[in-house]
């Protein structure tokens, strides 16, 4: 049980990256 949610933290983490990752990505194309 506590390992399952483990793995929950580190996939919703691992998305808020991502979405922070593809922002900056896109900011980065809008500015050059």
């Amino acid at each position: 049980m506590v390992e399952k949610s483990y793995i929950v933290e580190l996939e919703n983490v691992w998305r808020i990256y991502e979405q922070g990752r593809r922002r900056i990505e896109a900011l980065k194309d809008n500015r050059f």
